[in-house]
């Protein structure tokens, strides 16, 4: 709790205005939205609703959805959430993993991968810790603008969310994410 409060308090810092998003989400936000594919989820036995379906296992989806619902209103929006996500993992006594992650996402006419990295280091920083970093591919980030950054065994992503990504939460500007693990 004491590492959250202070990831919160950098966040803060950075002038983000958090959010809270729902834990459960649907396949069509958190795989075909991100133009992911074959993912897999841990699954509502007897959902209430489509929409409401599965736990998310990413909270990307979610700060894009933020956004969407959010645009008309001043640009710049930072936003970021602290939340919980779930993943299937058959080696933990429940079959599922629980992790606390964080996410900052930043929309305006003039965000790229320095304003995120930027952030991301402000927040390693803050922590006490050193990331390094390498180059990926993920289907929804833009091609040579993303990163995944290790952090005392913890994975984070960070770049540029690509445009079909934008177009499928019909946003019109361009949005730079961080995801990172935080326990």
């Amino acid at each position: 709790a004491k590492k959250i409060n202070a990831l919160r308090e950098t966040c803060i810092g950075l002038q983000l205005q958090e959010i809270l998003t729902f834990t459960l989400s649907s396949k069509n936000a958190q795989e075909t939205k991100l133009n992911l594919k074959n993912q897999e989820f841990a699954e509502i036995a007897n959902p209430m609703s489509e929409n409401y379906s599965i736990y998310r296992k990413s909270l990307i989806s979610n700060a894009l959805d933020f956004l969407s619902k959010n645009k008309d209103v001043e640009f710049p929006q930072k936003v970021f959430e602290i939340g919980k996500t779930i993943e299937l993992d058959p080696a933990s006594e429940n079959g599922v993993s629980e992790k606390t992650m964080l996410c900052i996402a930043i929309c305006h006419s003039k965000t790229n991968f320095s304003e995120i990295k930027s952030h991301f280091e402000a927040i390693v920083e803050s922590i006490g810790v050193k990331a390094e970093y390498k180059a990926i591919t993920h289907s929804a980030f833009e091609n040579g603008r993303t990163a995944e950054a290790i952090i005392s065994g913890k994975k984070a992503v960070l770049g540029e969310i690509n445009k079909n990504v934008l177009k499928n939460f019909q946003i019109d500007l361009p949005v730079t994410i961080l995801e990172m693990e935080v326990e």
